[in-house]
């Protein structure tokens, strides 16, 4: 039995650190005397990753994920449940004259000039999805012996826990993706803060939002309006949303130095761990960043066209729209001209009517992070 070289502290450093837990096959192969080893996760929900260390490229593990895992025989024959959680030499299960017979192995093992014949693993299953430690031998190389055995089951424990987590971290990341997916599609801009105003998280508008800077502003990390008086306001309304009270969902008016006020909603949120939050939904309207790619895909208008007409929807006149833009007057009304012919509108009452009659739903996209589980 080849010397460890494998620790728990090692194991638990890939709780959080990807390059750790990057590492940590080749550290299995190594340690337990393998020609290769691989770590597979399947979140509960689809989709989930794998890592191994050999050479196999990413196209064949994805093929394995998609098409070969169902086929797999030590998955199908640890699938019962009873042997979760401890290390075994999958030959007890499949024995090597069985495994030589199997598609998995004579339709993807075998046409890629794999050498997974023997195999020592661990099994987890939990609510987030199904986890396997793996550590392959060739079929010219011995046997894993009861000794590898026991060694592998010293660390199962560690093993468990580190997946157990890691697969929570990966199941949270996803729904707060999905929760992102959902604000951002609905057409407004949410904003999650703190009882002292501190921003937790803000959705692709509210971020664009922010960035405007005419409506809501961020200081040193706090929401506040752009005026003393909206900040003031905006203050109380999230210390009673954040209360100890159970009061109810309010709303207020936001000043900004253009255009009439915007109405914020304040949503009180009650945590299972306690925490107050309240949540800050925007009026439609003053998510621009969304609106002006709906109205160019409805109607044909040019960047600038769908921007005037959104913000003569907010009831911003003409001569602030060209301070705003850096253009006279007069461009900005030849502007809206063109605008009024694509829409069929004659009054800016027309214009301003159709563009609040459009449904919620926003184009806009966050750009993709990267890494998942």
């Amino acid at each position: 039995m080849p010397r460890l070289q494998l620790t728990n502290e090692e194991i638990f450093d890939s709780l959080t650190d990807d390059d750790c837990f990057a590492e940590l096959p080749r550290k299995l192969e190594q340690a337990f005397g393998g020609g290769s080893a691989l770590l597979h996760w399947a979140h509960a929900d689809g989709g989930g990753e794998i890592l191994q260390s050999s050479n196999l490229s990413q196209d064949l593990l994805a093929r394995y994920a998609q098409e070969f895992s169902p086929h797999d025989p030590w998955l199908k024959a640890t699938d019962c449940g009873r042997f979760n959680n401890h290390a075994l030499s999958l030959e007890e299960l499949v024995p090597v004259s069985e495994y030589a017979r199997t598609f998995f192995y004579n339709e993807f093992i075998r046409p890629m000039g794999g050498d997974m014949f023997r195999c020592l693993g661990i099994r987890v299953d939990n609510r987030w999805g199904t986890g396997i430690v793996a550590i392959h031998r060739g079929r010219n190389q011995r046997s894993f012996d009861p000794e590898a055995i026991k060694s592998l089951d010293r660390f199962a424990p560690s093993l468990r826990r580190m997946l157990a987590v890691r697969g929570r971290l990966a199941a949270t990341d996803r729904r707060m993706e999905s929760v992102e997916a959902m604000l951002d599609r609905v057409g407004q801009a949410a904003l999650l803060v703190r009882a002292d105003g501190s921003l937790v998280h803000a959705n692709a508008l509210g971020e664009a939002l922010l960035r405007r800077g005419d409506i809501l502003v961020q200081r040193q990390g706090v929401v506040a309006g752009v005026s003393s008086r909206s900040t003031m306001r905006l203050r109380q309304a999230v210390d009673a949303a954040c209360a100890s009270a159970d009061v109810g969902a309010s709303a207020l008016l936001v000043e900004r130095p253009v255009g009439r006020p915007l109405a914020v909603s304040v949503v009180p949120l009650r945590m299972d761990h306690g925490g107050r939050y309240a949540l800050l939904i925007i009026d439609p309207g003053s998510t621009v960043e969304g609106a002006v790619p709906k109205l160019q895909s409805l109607y044909g208008l040019t960047p600038a066209e769908a921007e005037i007409g959104l913000r003569i929807a907010d009831g911003v006149r003409p001569q602030w729209i060209a301070d705003e833009r850096g253009v006279s007057v007069e461009t900005v009304r030849s502007q809206i001209k063109a605008l009024s012919a694509k829409l069929g509108c004659t009054r800016q009452s027309e214009i301003v009517a159709l563009i609040k009659a459009l449904p919620a739903t926003n184009l806009v996209r966050r750009e993709p992070s990267g890494g998942s589980f």
